[in-house]
């Protein structure tokens, strides 16, 4: 039987805003923001109730107050954090071995073995049961034939949702889909898109591939091309051994100036140093990936006689790393990545 592929993104919702409303329940229902203790100026998340004003990841504090004044500050607790993302790749290593770790709150998950989508989508309704009940969070699943049209369908009925588009209603759903919701889409690309009159997934596929890539450029518009036609061959990626500790985002919304950069490189750095203390590790060269709108990625390393352990060590460096050429185009991705690692217990201290 030729099976065709059931592929979920799971996205726990609010990832540390949530943790922090399970500790303190009065803060439920709330606005609040995350904020490290070393660098309080910047937010690391924030809650729905505080997206709801404007808020959002790597805003300035002070901006943050101004959009939603009674948004409330918390403190990470990484430990926290650690224990849930554990549970939570472990809650879904029980259901497929080719499990894809994104991020400490965002996996894929190919479930094709089950043969159908109906099967996958009980099972996906026992993986959210279960994270609920173990961890006391909730996440959103969104199931599909690629990982393109899962990712955009766990994100569309956020928070605490089960989004399913099989292979029958690919075509319909991305038709209908605003040009917004596709991935890839920031502020500038959509404007770009609205001025041709591109405003939803119909009127793009309407554009033949020559023009979208003299819009676009060539890589851009052959993956706008190919996605609003459900095309996506990305396979799951399973690490089984570790070489490098990487952590990335992929921007919903381009970014465009150097402090947003910034802002971002600090919040990634705090999370690749927690990802270093839980393994007992320190890496000796450090890589900057940056990957523009276009979709062109460069990469930018240094490997010197300090080692990368604590935050302000990866962040001074990354920083460097990303101002050896200015940046001249919108960014869709970031991410460090700390390699030749050792064990910690080698370290001159």
């Amino acid at each position: 039987m030729n099976v065709k592929k059931i592929l979920c993104h799971c996205d726990i919702d609010s990832f540390y805003a949530s943790i922090a409303q399970r500790e303190d329940p009065s803060l439920k229902g709330k606005p609040i923001g995350i904020t490290s203790a070393d660098r309080r100026s910047v937010l690391a998340t924030c809650s729905y109730e505080a997206r709801a004003f404007g808020v959002r990841s790597a805003m300035p504090s002070w901006k943050a107050k101004e959009l939603c004044p009674e948004i409330i500050f918390v403190n990470p607790d990484f430990n926290l954090y650690r224990e849930a993302s554990k549970k939570f790749i472990s809650v879904l290593k029980n259901y497929s071995e080719l499990v894809e770790i994104v991020g400490s709150d965002e996996c894929y998950i190919d479930l094709s073995h089950l043969g159908s989508f109906e099967i996958a989508f009980e099972i996906c309704q026992k993986i959210r049961k279960e994270v609920s009940e173990s961890i006391g969070i909730t996440c959103s699943i969104g199931i599909s034939i690629n990982k393109f049209i899962a990712k955009v369908a766990s994100g569309i009925n956020k928070p605490d949702a089960l989004t399913v588009i099989t292979e029958e209603s690919v075509k319909d759903f991305l038709l209908n889909l605003p040009i917004e919701e596709f991935r890839g889409v920031g502020k500038k690309t959509e404007e770009v898109f609205k001025s041709y009159n591109i405003k939803k997934g119909e009127d793009l596929f309407k554009v033949p591939l020559d023009q979208l890539t003299e819009i676009l450029g060539d890589s851009r518009g052959l993956w706008f091309y190919n996605v609003v036609r459900g095309k996506d061959d990305r396979e799951i990626e399973v690490e089984y051994e570790r070489k490098s500790l990487a952590v990335h985002k992929t921007f919903r919304k381009d970014i465009y100036t150097d402090r947003e950069a910034a802002e971002e490189l600090w919040s990634i750095a705090m999370e690749i140093e927690q990802r270093l203390k839980r393994h007992k590790s320190y890496g000796k060269t450090l890589t900057v990936k940056v990957k523009y709108a276009d979709f062109q990625m460069i990469t930018r390393s240094t490997t010197t006689g300090d080692i990368f352990r604590n935050v302000l060590e990866i962040y001074s460096n990354s920083l460097k790393c990303l101002k050896r050429k200015p940046l001249l185009r919108p960014i869709r991705f970031l991410g460090i990545c700390i390699s030749s690692l050792e064990d910690e217990t080698n370290a001159l201290w």
